[in-house]
Order: structure tokens, then sequence, then C-alpha cells
């Protein structure tokens, strides 16, 4: 029979054991499951694509993909997009909302690359609303993540746009239909890549 004398003599023994374990937890998290800096390395941002293209409606188009060495943020237009959308809350004195937004399919998704344990997975937010000035973003196109250029061959074959000179972005390459710009940080290293349609 359990006593109350047994009960006292215990708890001590559980919170100490039950913090053990979240300690432990907790490390393993700490060692094992970050966030990359990577994307820029060959066949990385084909699989941020895959990843958005798996969570995405299927008729999807791209207008603009940007691409950092943590992220990449896609701009797209998505014709199924439900036109009564939520905004969600921003803390207690503003609550969520529902919307009305009739003829606007204008999208974003962000793409970041983690390493858990070991193994890569691709953490995609969005669809998030987007407002008409996205349109400006350029025209959209369908884009299957096996048409993405490794980015290495990009960073190699992008060469000075002379019509450009004086842009922080000034390196271009055409590929088909496809327009990528690569803008350079003060050592000549890229810091941001561009696609878009041509």
């Amino acid at each position: 029979m359990i006593t109350r004398d047994r009960l006292i003599t215990a708890a001590p023994a559980a919170v100490a054991w039950a913090l053990a374990v979240a300690a432990i937890v907790g490390i393993a998290w700490i060692v094992g499951v970050r966030k990359t800096d990577t994307m820029f390395e060959a066949g990385h941002a084909r699989e941020a694509l895959a990843a958005v293209k798996r969570a995405a409606r299927p008729y999807m188009q791209v207008r603009k993909i940007k691409i950092d060495r943590g992220e990449m943020t896609v701009l797209a237009y998505d014709p199924d997009m439900p036109e009564w959308r939520y905004a969600p809350g921003r803390g207690r004195g503003r609550p969520g909302h529902w919307y009305d937004a009739p003829g606007i399919f204008e999208q974003s998704w962000r793409v970041s690359r983690w390493t858990v344990f070991g193994h890569d997975w691709y953490r995609v937010s969005g669809p998030e609303p987007e407002g008409r000035i996205q349109q400006r973003e350029g025209d959209p196109f369908d884009l299957r993540p096996e048409d993405i250029l490794d980015l290495p061959d990009v960073f190699r074959k992008a060469t000075p746009d002379p019509s450009v000179p004086k842009s922080a972005c000034p390196h271009r390459l055409i590929a088909g239909a496809q327009r990528w710009t690569v803008c350079l940080d003060a050592q000549g290293a890229p810091l941001l890549v561009f696609l878009e349609a041509r």
C-alpha cells in the first residue's frame, strides 16, 4: 500500500528523473536538429521546390523565386486559391479574422533546410496570401523541380550584364525560358539568387 510518507520521499526522485530525461532530450535536440545554410549547394534548391510542390495545390504557378543561403521564397499564383482567407491574430488584443479577397490569387511560400539527426528535412511554410502588387514580379510560369539548375553551375556560368553595370545584382544567366540573376556580396561571393521567366 502507498502511504503519504512513501509519496513524499519518492517525489524528489521523480522530479530529478524527469529533469534528467528533459536535459537528455534537450541536448539531443540541440545536437541533432539544426537549420542549415546550404541552399546554394547542388540539388538543395531543387529539393526545396519539390517540397513546395508537394504542399501546394496542383495548379500553382511560380512568378519569382528568391534564394539565399538559408531559405527559398517562392512568389506564386494559384487560380484555385479560395477568395475567403483567414488572417491569424497578433496577440491578445488583435484577434484573427476572415476577409474576402476576390480576384487576388497571389501567395508566397518559404522553405528552409534542416538536418534532423543526419537526415535532410525541408520545412515549408505557406501559403501566405499576398497582395495584388505581387503581379509586378513577372508573369506566372510552370516550373518543375527538375527544371531548376544546380546553383553552383549558375554561379559559374552567370556573366556580368552590361545593361545594368551599377546594379547590386549584375550577373545574369539565361537558360531556356528562365532568367537567373545573381547578387554578390563585397567579396564577390553569391549572396542572393533570383529566378524568373524570361
